[in-house]
């Protein structure tokens, strides 16, 4: 006899004060400032070296290189931030960040990628030019303290730092019980680079409920610069404390689910999958040695009350520890998403657990910077599983995504949709959970794992949104599908069968949708930017799928290498190799040179007109500008 497994109730991490108010304020404040980038992919090589170097020389290679090309005076020194070798591909991925006087000018970051032989491939920069003749000059000022009291100010929240402990780590200091936010609230001294001036700043991070915010407040009090590192999937005005654990043979698991394909209850009958981890790609397994829906990529939990995560982890509840079996189904025609919560929770962490491995074998892995407790490889850094919160109460019809940098834990929030009767719940779609993992991926690859704000930005903030579709597309698509069909994101949620939570659905035709690159200024809002983006990926999902077949065998945990040979396979790849070669805060053009130059690696370019041909058909051709004038251009690439 067999025990059903526990779920954990009541995990969350909350901002306290009111989130109407709290985003009205959020919306006054200066949006985080990113220097204008350069990109380049045009390098010519006399390397004639055949053999790879060894990740010791591909990182000093990167190094001098940046020493001797990035600007930097006597006081400057240019530090390597993150990088790894991508096995996958060969690439060899180096992020970078300018220090200045000894602190770090948190927003002066720049990416270079190289083959293993080590060629020059890409160099994206957001550098800030700093004089040795008029150096910075270090401040006083108010101290850490009352800079995040200055910010629990503006955010409308009455704060009492007598009621604070604090403690210090290295040159940050930390805070616990501060009123705004439910967990540390870190603080340290930092440069920061706004539209006109180089100025001292206190670096804060502040993680909440409905908001996670890096906020740089000057030595005067002022804040000039604020960023959320929330990702939602739909339009909206709103915007861990889990024990490690050891690495130990996982038990034989069963989960009652919807598998990745299946697209909602209503589309597919659930069924029992068995042992669905990819022990390659997740060495611990999926829960570890407690039979709960806890482990070392995933926690999933129901939070309608919003508790803390110290209450939660007080409910932590341990079952059979030989068998894990989650079989708690889905009725969603006689109950409301609550009389159905397990059948959610389980499907949320399963969903999210598979994802992880899969993205881990088209090299979103430990040392790119994804999300485990513990990095078996030792390369990059753990303590920072996925929070999935099921029935979260900080809002409804929606989700969200929370991303910090590498080590700090990711939390996605999957709300109730109210516009059904009876109501359904957010995890209960796969785009839609889909779709908020992929802000994990494109955060943390964007710019490198050691920074948050590489995609905060109104055009890249659209890009986001559109590889998170994408994704969630490309990832549901069948054999049987066809370049002709349309698809919702969100259809099953909202009720809306033909285009879900987006203005039109994704379409080949441009009847059905109308998006090009001239859209992207019309509504000034991301996921409006995002339509464009996904439009444009969809065509060159198609093109590339015709050109090449189909195969999604790497669905399977069986059989989890991508067969590379197949376009729905290369297009996910090219996305991800994509992501780790453009620079901070892209362009269309600048993502899009990205994707050309990710599949002249992959492929030597034999996929470069199925790519520039699916561009051009949405505006985004050979000869549109990088100008922000957004101007249609529909010329083909040469030769294509």
């Amino acid at each position: 006899m067999f025990f059903k497994a526990a779920v954990i109730s009541g995990f969350a991490l909350a901002f306290t004060e009111r989130k109407g108010k709290s985003q009205e304020r959020l919306n006054s404040f200066p949006a985080m400032y990113s220097p204008p980038n350069t990109f380049k992919t045009d390098f010519v090589n006399n390397n004639k070296r055949s053999s790879p170097l060894s990740t010791s020389e591909l990182s000093s290679q990167a190094m001098d290189w940046a020493t001797s090309n990035l600007q930097a005076t006597a006081q400057d020194t240019i530090v390597q931030q993150t990088a790894h070798l991508d096995q996958q591909t060969g690439l060899y991925h180096c992020y970078m960040l300018k220090q200045s006087q000894g602190l770090d000018i948190v927003n002066s970051v720049a990416q270079m990628t190289m083959s293993n032989t080590g060629n020059l491939i890409a160099v994206g920069t957001s550098w800030v030019k700093t004089s040795e003749a008029a150096p910075v000059k270090r401040e006083t000022g108010i101290s850490c303290a009352d800079a995040v009291k200055t910010l629990g100010s503006s955010l409308g929240v009455k704060t009492n730092p007598a009621g604070w402990t604090v403690s210090q780590n290295g040159n940050t200091q930390v805070f616990g019980g501060v009123e705004f936010a439910v967990g540390n609230v870190t603080c340290r001294d930092a440069l920061y680079q706004t539209p006109s001036s180089l100025v001292n700043v206190h670096d804060i991070v502040a993680p909440g409920k409905t908001m996670y915010l890096n906020a740089m407040v000057g030595k005067d009090g002022k804040i000039l610069g604020v960023a959320d590192w929330t990702s939602s999937i739909a339009y909206t005005s709103e915007g861990r404390v889990v024990k490690r654990q050891a690495i130990a043979p996982p038990p034989p698991t069963q989960f009652l689910v919807n598998q990745i394909g299946d697209k909602d209850p209503r589309t597919t009958k659930q069924s029992i999958q068995n042992n669905p981890e990819d022990l390659k790609s997740s060495v611990a397994g999926w829960i570890g040695n407690v039979n709960v829906t806890q482990g070392n990529n995933v926690v999933a939990a129901e939070n309608s009350a919003n508790q803390s995560p110290g209450q939660a982890a007080a409910n932590v509840a341990q079952g059979n520890k030989n068998l894990a079996v989650f079989d708690n189904p889905v009725d969603d025609v006689n109950k409301e998403p609550p009389q159905y919560v397990d059948a959610s929770i389980t499907r949320a962490f399963f969903l999210a657990n598979r994802y992880h491995d899969i993205m881990n074998n088209f090299g979103f892995t430990e040392a790119a910077g994804n999300f485990q407790e513990v990095n078996a490889s030792g390369k990059g850094k753990g303590g920072d599983s996925v929070i999935a919160l099921v029935q979260d109460g900080s809002g409804t019809n929606n989700a969200n995504f929370q991303t910090p940098p590498d080590g700090q834990n990711g939390v996605m929030r999957m709300f109730i949709f109210t516009t059904t009767q009876p109501n359904r719940d957010g995890a209960s779609e796969n785009a839609v959970v889909l779709h908020e993992l992929t802000h994990g991926v494109s955060s943390r690859l964007t710019g490198g794992a050691a920074t948050a704000n590489c995609l905060n930005g109104l055009e890249s903030g659209g890009l986001g949104e559109g590889w998170s579709d994408a994704f969630a597309i490309a990832l549901e698509t069948k054999a049987t599908n066809t370049p002709q069909d349309n698809v919702a994101i969100g259809q099953y949620v909202t009720g809306d069968k033909v285009k879900g939570v987006r203005s039109q659905p994704f379409s080949t035709d441009t009847t059905v949708n109308t998006k090009s690159f001239q859209d992207v200024p019309t509504t000034p809002e991301v996921h409006a930017i995002g339509e464009v983006w996904t439009s444009m990926l969809f065509e060159v999902m198609w093109n590339m799928i015709t050109q090449n077949g189909f195969d999604n065998s790497f669905l399977n945990p069986k059989t989890p290498k991508p067969d590379l040979t197949k376009g729905n396979a290369q297009f996910i790849q090219t996305l991800v190799t994509a992501m780790k070669i453009q620079p901070c805060n892209p362009s269309f053009v600048q993502a899009r040179d990205a994707i050309i130059a990710a599949d002249q690696q992959l492929t030597n370019g034999a996929n470069k007109c199925a790519i520039t041909n699916g561009f051009a058909k949405r505006g985004l051709g050979a000869n549109a500008k990088d100008d922000k004038q957004f101007v249609n251009n529909f010329d083909k690439f040469p030769g294509c």
